[in-house]
């Protein structure tokens, strides 16, 4: 899939939408968009001319007009034969193609390696000239660059096409730096080694690479819809529940122990009836491989279910369908929908008709969109009895090597997580509940450190759809189940303090929370460690360490401010103080801070603390930042005026505060008011005790 970075500096909505563009283009590359729009590989031939004639489109006439999703080009003489080899990336397969050049011509050519000793060893930057024979040619010039384009670098020999010129005069070589030295007595058709400083060029008698002889041509698969996908490691199917033909519900696990055909048709498809009319036919052969066949008609909702019951068996009467029929909810075939997508990189839904094989454990092991022969059903039932080599070959849908062992994870737990971003909550935690015994046994994972991990991974998934559906005591033993499988995971341990904080448990939260901080001392968590502390008995000094911790990390101005007013309530007035105005440097038009401050530097008994004329600056800054609409600010503000001695101006502001606050009907506040009028009446600044 595709992975970008976004710069540092990005805010959070822009990180937000860069990362849902980026997810809406790997949906749509899961679904089989394509980058390049299917626009096909472009070759030009340069003719030398100008304008309009100077290049020719040679695409289709040099087999170079793949159909790839092509990214990296990287040009070499691969087999030394004097013309330039081609090797291809692609985002889509094959992954990467080598086009052979076998161009017939009489053209010559001279290649080059360069070796600086003065310079850098590759002679990275140098500049060569190759002057030909006759002196009204112009020189053959070329640069060596350490990169070649996108995502590829091309061989560092230097290789120069000459057409039909038979003679080189001399080779100039500008090494990086500018100094140039001057190479002859060259011959045509050869590879040359070009030391620095060495004066001469010496023949390089390198042998060329074996390429292999070419197998079978691969044939590229078709375009329609339809596929067999056979997974390497089978995936428990999730908990199926269908009606049979009588209406008696049932489910899928009735049928542990055998092999299952589950196969997916309407009444209205053309190509379900073919499928079901061949399959009829087949009954022995199927039959006799072990299979049992349960059809699910998924015909389109309709209000009488008995008639829909009815059209579907007048249907396979007609047909002579001697399989099981049944019906299944939309939410269900959604659930299977889900699944098989959970398994494939081109995500497509599941047309009409489709089947899934389902071995005797209940497992997926074979998907099949589109109409499967029977012939097809028993030899996959017979490639599930084998080997794994069998089953590799048997998946594969073509002829080559393996570069590296193939590896198969099991991927139950993607389901889950498509599920859910399905709206299929319910199912996901249903499946999360049936693969957890899985890995709670070894087995299903050969390293016994990924199996613990996946279970703690399976575990904290399910308790985060527990604490989202308000099931905080489930959620709390489910995370500690995870983090009994992987004390590391910090995910499970964060959703364990969530889960305690909505439960009321702080005490127990605060010890998860220093849990996590030995691990690693984040800002975040050193926040949450502070203001649960500060909750419990005895815990003052330890959130102010954690505060001052947060602070030495990173200065920030509501952690300055919840400090200062921890300081305040404590009694340390003095270290407040210092708080309140670092709060302000950092945001010096914050009301909150200002007000705060503003109301100590009034109000405070300690004659070292207080300071009218700066307790009136601050306590406007307030007023201002809050429209004047705020009755405490001018409650302040009054405050601040009596300690400078305007009475007067303190009476105005303490009105205008009462006023604010009979408006907004807080007649508590309003009498408070009206008790601190009283002092600026007798000419006395209020002391907050």
């Amino acid at each position: 899939m595709v992975s970008h970075s976004p710069t540092e500096d990005s805010s959070s909505d822009e990180l937000l939408r860069y990362d849902s563009g980026w997810a809406a283009t790997n949906r749509m590359l899961r679904a089989g968009k394509s980058f390049s729009g299917r626009e096909r590989n472009c070759c030009f031939l340069n003719l030398g001319g100008t304008g309009s004639a100077r290049f020719a489109n040679v695409s289709a006439a040099t087999g170079l007009d793949l159909i790839d999703d092509g990214r990296g080009l990287a040009l070499c003489d691969w087999d030394r034969d004097g013309r330039l080899d081609f090797w291809i990336t692609n985002r889509t397969g094959p992954r990467a193609r080598f086009l052979r050049n076998q161009v017939v011509s009489d053209n010559r050519f001279v290649a080059l390696r360069l070796q600086g000793t003065l310079t850098n060893r590759d002679a990275i930057g140098a500049r060569v000239e190759v002057h030909l024979g006759g002196a009204a040619q112009p020189p053959l010039m070329k640069t060596l660059y350490a990169g070649s384009g996108f995502l590829s670098q091309s061989s560092k020999w230097l290789h120069f096409g000459l057409g039909e010129a038979g003679e080189i005069d001399r080779v100039v070589v500008r090494w990086p730096g500018g100094e140039a030295e001057e190479f002859r007595g060259l011959a045509v058709d050869r590879f040359y080694r070009v030391v620095q400083g060495s004066g001469a060029a010496v023949v390089d008698e390198g042998a060329a690479v074996k390429i292999a002889k070419p197998g079978p041509p691969v044939e590229e698969p078709d375009s329609s819809s339809a596929a067999r996908i056979v997974l390497l490691s089978p995936a428990l199917m999730p908990e199926l529940e269908y009606q049979t033909a009588d209406g008696d519900p049932t489910s899928l696990a009735a049928h542990r122990g055998k092999l299952v055909v589950l196969n997916l048709w309407a009444t209205w498809c053309a190509n379900c009836r073919l499928e079901m009319r061949e399959w009829s036919k087949e009954k022995e052969a199927l039959e006799a491989a072990g299979l049992e066949v349960l059809s699910l008609c998924v015909d389109e909702s309709d209000p009488d279910l008995a008639s829909v019951k009815g059209k579907a068996q007048e249907a396979a009467t007609a047909l002579g369908y001697p399989f099981e029929i049944g019906f299944a909810e939309r939410r269900a075939i959604e659930v299977l929908n889900v699944m098989q997508k959970s398994f494939v990189g081109r995500q497509t839904d599941l047309p009409l008709p489709s089947s899934l094989l389902i071995d005797a454990s209940g497992r997926l092991a074979v998907i099949y969109k589109g109409p499967v022969g029977a012939s097809q059903l028993v030899a996959d039932a017979t490639l599930l009895g084998g080997d794994r080599e069998a089953l590799l070959a048997g998946a594969t849908p073509f002829q080559g090597r393996w570069f590296e062992p193939m590896r198969s994870p099991v991927r139950l737990r993607s389901t889950a997580i498509n599920l859910v971003e399905s709206g299929l909550r319910e199912e996901a935690a249903r499946y999360l509940r049936q693969i957890i015994p899985l890995y709670s046994e070894k087995g299903i994972v050969e390293d016994e450190e990924e199996r613990l991990i996946e279970l703690a991974e399976c575990h904290t998934f399910l308790a985060a759809i527990q604490f989202d559906d308000g099931e905080f005591e489930s959620a709390v033993e489910t995370y500690r189940l995870a983090l009994a499988s992987n004390p590391a995971k910090r995910a499970a341990r964060d959703g364990l303090v969530r889960s305690l904080l909505e439960l009321g448990r702080e005490a127990e939260a605060l010890e998860q929370v220093e849990k996590l901080l030995e691990g690693r001392r984040d800002p975040e968590n050193l926040l949450r460690a502070a203001q649960l502390s500060r909750k419990q008995e005895g815990g003052l000094e330890r959130a102010v360490a954690f505060y001052r911790e947060v602070l030495d990390r990173r200065p920030s101005a509501p952690v300055h401010y919840e400090l200062a007013n921890l300081l305040r309530d404590s009694g340390d007035a003095a270290a407040a103080v210092e708080q309140y105005r670092a709060a302000l440097t950092l945001s010096p038009k914050w009301m909150m801070p200002a007000n705060n401050l503003a109301w100590m530097l009034a109000t405070h008994p300690d004659d070292e603390i207080r300071d009218g004329a700066e307790a009136v600056r601050l306590a406007r800054i307030a007023c201002e930042a809050s429209d004047f609409k705020v009755p405490h600010f001018f409650g302040t503000l009054a405050a601040a005026q009596a300690e400078s001695g305007d009475f007067p101006a303190a009476l105005e502001s303490i009105g205008r505060a009462m006023s604010i606050a009979e408006a907004d009907g807080d007649a508590a506040l309003a009498g408070r008011l009206a008790e601190k009028k009283r002092f600026y009446e007798r000419g006395e600044a209020f002391r907050q005790q």
